[in-house]
């Protein structure tokens, strides 16, 4: 049965198989994490902070991103887009797959397809900064993902905070080069949570995660080092249970991460007590206390408006990118915006070529970024072959359409892909409507498809079912349409196929007979064509099959190993298509 107004129901399934890495190639890995991080820790300059401070009704989540780089670019990552995670050449490990079911925007600087962060369409923001403590999950039987990509995956798959830390067991961290590194991130309703992997002390690893619960108050922020160490290191200042005063001058700021850490920590508290600055202008005035020279873009999310504000160090104006403004639908087109450009989406500034956007990203970072650069060349080839999306199937039912009562029809969502599910529960290819069992009414009829990863898409059409209208039966008819005699039938029944004047002579037609479960089991061919070896039942043509008035006759008999039930009786003519029930009785 059919329920009015049925809605398209997305699902996202997880599969993969374990490989395990080797523990030479994860020692080569970490070792060159553990000299890249000794070589940015080595620059002053080089002083990521974020910082998330709450309103009565929202919050702003401010972001310095540091480094050896100057250009970079904004990206919008489409929802219902099947993905495959990168696993380097040298981790044998197979991808995490899923379907995003959120759009994204993210700032991206070397590959188009793994970010360093930024928000999706439900308000989540998410955030990493380096840390000079980290380890992976990695081996048994855990999918992985590389730490940069890990942003990605939550943006397309959750909404909140909570749904974030729900999934954390779905994946492991794999090792790469830049994966010495903790998150911070926020949702539209201001829930906050700090997430780490570190090491555990006898050799393992361990995953903390600091929610609102945990995390004390006005300390919604991170820098360069373990969060503990951070809020350890509050105690001994001024309104944190200590007697000191917290430098501000830039010189201890850009010298010390746990500094910095207090700072932020201090101004969160001061427009707690005092908003009156402004949000936007106070978290922006914030971030620029941090800046040391080695600051390529600066930004403020706010989630509630669904909003990001930046500006660059080539641009200083600030700029926004309003998610209102963007589509983030499957079908359209994939841009990308240099972050030093004018954002407005009539700029001509967006781009749409992603492999040459791309190859850009990544020949620039591997050759103009430093050490890090020097450490990110070694896959330059892997990364500009890699790509996250995975085909996704396709499906189309057709236009909306319109039955009586009296009438069947049969959808058909085309054969070969990996599984199945209607409106009504059906798992077949095709199915079957039955419009004497119906109401009069309209109907949402859908159907989701899934290929072999399981990502899934899915197409609906409206059916429309009314009451017969009787018509003159002396009339000619203006519209293809079946007769069928006897109804219920025995051992044969004649079909009656009526169309317009001529149709028949002019046009191919061709009659299918499906049962209940879609599987069709005879196709009535006219004269001049082959003969059909799988028909279940022999069929033959009356003394008229093709007449002057626009009316093909058939007989229909069954083969004997047809069970009795209701079956479809469905013709065509070039596109046009009708069909009916009949009954079969042995």
């Amino acid at each position: 049965m059919l329920v009015a107004a049925a809605t398209v129901k997305r699902v996202v399934y997880l599969k993969y198989e374990n490989k395990m890495i080797s523990t030479e190639k994860a020692f080569l890995i970490i070792v060159c994490l553990f000299v890249l991080l000794i070589s940015l820790s080595a620059r002053t300059g080089n002083a990521c902070n974020s910082l998330i401070i709450p309103e009565a009704d929202s919050v702003a989540f401010g972001r310095n991103l540091d480094g050896p780089f100057v250009n970079g670019f904004w990206v919008v990552n489409p929802r219902d887009i099947c993905k495959s995670s990168f696993i380097p050449d040298d981790a044998t490990r197979d991808s995490l797959l899923w379907q995003s079911l959120y759009g994204s925007v993210t700032i991206n600087c070397y590959h188009i397809d793994i970010p360093l962060g930024g928000m999706n369409e439900a308000g989540l923001v998410v955030e990493h900064l380096a840390t000079d403590s980290a380890c992976f999950n990695y081996g048994g039987t855990i999918p992985g993902i590389t730490p940069q990509q890990w942003i990605q995956y939550q943006l397309d798959n959750f909404a909140t905070v909570d749904e974030v830390i729900a999934g954390l067991d779905d994946y492991s961290l794999v090792p790469w080069i830049f994966g010495i590194v903790h998150y911070i991130m926020c949702d539209a309703t201001g829930d906050v949570a700090i997430i780490e992997y570190m090491n555990d002390g006898s050799g393992g690893c361990e995953r903390r995660v600091y929610t609102d619960g945990d995390i004390p108050l006005y300390m919604t922020a991170i820098s360069n080092t373990t969060y503990y160490r951070h809020t350890n290191f509050m105690s001994q200042f001024i309104n944190f249970g200590g007697v000191n005063p917290i430098p501000t001058d830039p010189a201890t700021l850009s010298s010390s991460t746990l500094y910095r850490f207090a700072y932020s920590c201090e101004m969160i508290r001061q427009y707690t007590l005092d908003p009156s600055p402004g949000i936007l202008d106070y978290t922006f005035d914030v971030l620029e206390q941090y800046i040391f020279g080695n600051t390529p873009i600066s930004i403020v999310y706010r989630p509630c408006e669904r909003r990001l504000h930046f500006f660059s160090s080539l641009n200083s104006e600030r700029r926004i990118i309003d998610f209102g403004d963007i589509d983030f639908s499957r079908d359209s087109t994939r841009v990308v915006l240099p972050w030093h450009l004018e954002s407005d989406p009539d700029s001509g500034n967006w781009v749409a070529n992603m492999d040459s956007v791309n190859a850009y990203m990544v020949n620039y970072f591997a050759t103009s970024c430093g050490s890090m650069g020097a450490a990110f060349a070694p896959y330059a080839s892997e990364m500009l072959a890699y790509r996250v999306e995975i085909p996704l199937p396709s499906v189309y039912l057709g236009t909306d359409t319109t039955i009586t009562t009296e009438d069947s029809l049969i959808l058909y969502a085309g054969s070969g892909y990996d599984s199945y599910n209607w409106v009504n529960g059906s798992t077949a290819e095709t199915l079957f409507i039955d419009g004497t069992i119906h109401s009069p009414g309209t109907y949402a009829v859908w159907v989701e498809v899934y290929n072999a990863v399981g990502c899934m898409i899915a197409d609906t059409i409206l059916l429309t079912i009314s009451e017969p209208v009787f018509v003159d039966e002396t009339s000619k008819p203006d519209e293809l349409s079946i007769s069928i005699s006897p109804n219920p039938f025995n051992s044969a029944v004649t079909i009656t196929i009526d169309a317009p004047v001529g149709a028949i002579h002019e046009l191919p037609l061709q009659v299918e007979i499906f049962d209940v479960n879609g599987r069709r089991v005879s196709v009535i061919a006219r004269p001049e064509a082959a003969a059909i070896s799988s028909n279940k039942g022999d069929c033959f043509v009356g003394q008229s099959p093709s007449r002057n008035d626009g009316q093909s006759e058939f007989v229909w008999q069954p083969d004997l190993t047809l069970p009795s039930g209701v079956y479809l009786i469905r013709a065509g003519i070039n596109g046009c298509q009708t069909s009916r029930r009949l009954v079969y009785l042995k």
